[in-house]
């Protein structure tokens, strides 16, 4: 069995986890995975490659961004070509630009904590004020978002669907998003759901604000966005080939079949 040097966890530098490198049959595991089961792909993966770690040995209770950064340490330590090839249509130009990028450029947005901050506040919920703690997206969260996000993706590409049913489908995956952000005292997620559908308007804007500005406090591992429902990598600014001076960011799908040698 190889092992890949030491993996220290971005959400907190007292975590640390050693992965032994995949053979054939990882790879035949994950292989041909459906996209509604990308997340729970990536669990069964990060697990099954864990020696040894003092975080749960569970990885859907690792934060989203360590378990993406877990996905790419592991790709570029068994990988000696880490290049991939984007192709994207220029904001700034107007024309088509192929690149191949170097997955290791990532690593410039890197952000390492010492542990995850604590937040606590009281919300107006349905006329009552209620005690939030904030936290950041797990593996678990992101599993049963892929749910809400496929009845999205099933409602904005079906024929039959109207406006008002894509838009609500969106808006039932956004504010599952944030409940999954909020804990309370003796309140299932579903329950939180619920109350968020009660709150005021003026009171809910309060509360977006408030979760924004706990995810950019909290933002560690490589620099990544959720994007209805689903976790993407942030590129390093790429230069428009016409206008130099200008440059453009990338969301990139990194997902864990993407990324396996070919069997």
């Amino acid at each position: 069995m190889l092992k890949i040097a030491p993996f220290n966890h971005a959400s907190s530098n007292k975590l640390r986890t050693i992965f032994r490198k995949p053979v054939v049959a990882d790879v035949l595991n994950v292989a041909g995975a459906p996209e509604d089961l990308e997340e729970s792909v990536l669990t069964g993966y990060l697990n099954a490659l864990i020696v040894e770690t003092n975080a749960p040995t569970d990885t859907k209770q690792w934060t989203n961004e360590d378990r993406k950064l877990a996905l790419w340490w592991i790709f570029i330590h068994i990988n000696k070509d880490s290049d991939i090839s984007l192709n994207y249509q220029c904001k700034h130009c107007g024309n088509v630009h192929i690149v191949d990028y170097e997955l290791m450029e990532l690593e410039q947005g890197a952000r390492l904590l010492d542990a995850l901050p604590e937040y606590a506040e009281k919300f107006l919920f349905d006329g009552a004020k209620l005690n939030v703690s904030f936290k950041p997206l797990l593996g678990a969260d992101m599993e049963a978002l892929a749910e809400f996000r496929m009845d999205y993706l099933d409602a904005k590409h079906s024929p039959q669907a109207t406006d008002v049913d894509i838009a609500k489908a969106k808006a039932t995956l956004h504010l599952q998003t944030m409940a999954r952000h909020i804990t309370m005292e003796d309140k299932s997620t579903e329950e939180i759901y619920a109350l968020i559908q009660a709150m005021e308007t003026q009171e809910y804007a309060k509360l977006t604000i408030a979760i924004n500005g706990y995810k950019e406090q909290i933002r560690h591992g490589l620099l990544t966005e959720v994007r209805d429902g689903r976790a993407l990598l942030v590129s390093t600014p790429l230069q428009c080939e016409e206008k130099e001076d200008l440059s453009t960011r990338l969301l990139i799908d990194f997902r864990v079949y993407d990324y396996m040698p070919p069997i």
